[in-house]
């Protein structure tokens, strides 16, 4: 699961790896302009930052499974009585879901703002990330080493 909305992207880890690792991990955090995304050391960030990362991570997997709810009630809201109450109260909760997560989003975007200058490494593309996992590792790897020849190559 990922999502790129004004600047940021948290790539979760898949479903092997999440299996084999604590709930509250994470996989690669980006940061970025419209030049691109770039890959944010979160090894060195403090623990303000951490907290906010995990809080935002799980803000996006209760909002999946709230939307997913609710898609899945909708296909069956006019089939009876039940289903469509059913499809109402998965509305509600999906409401509530996104209504309490403003203070999380506005965290990002202040987030975004203050620690962007501190990701550097290759600039790449969301499309690139989810294409190829591999260039996530690149541009950890990148930035985890200082080396950014690859940044002015793209």
């Amino acid at each position: 699961m990922s999502n790129h909305l004004g600047g940021w992207s948290v790539r979760d880890r898949d479903n092997a790896q999440h299996r084999a690792c604590a709930a509250q991990q994470r996989g690669a955090v980006y940061l970025g302009d419209a030049s691109g995304l770039h890959a944010y050391p979160t090894t060195s960030s403090q623990a303000e930052v951490h907290a906010l990362l995990s809080r935002s991570l799980n803000a996006l997997r209760a909002s999946v499974i709230a939307v997913s709810d609710y898609r899945l009630a909708a296909r069956t809201a006019s089939d009876s009585r039940a289903a469509f109450d059913r499809a109402a109260a998965s509305k509600r909760t999906l409401d509530r879901t996104v209504a309490g997560q403003s203070d999380t989003a506005q965290a990002i975007v202040d987030l975004v703002g203050r620690e962007t200058p501190k990701a550097n490494g290759a600039a790449v593309r969301l499309w690139d990330i989810e294409i190829d996992p591999s260039v996530a590792l690149t541009a950890l790897a990148e930035v985890s080493t200082g080396q950014s020849d690859t940044a002015a190559k793209r």
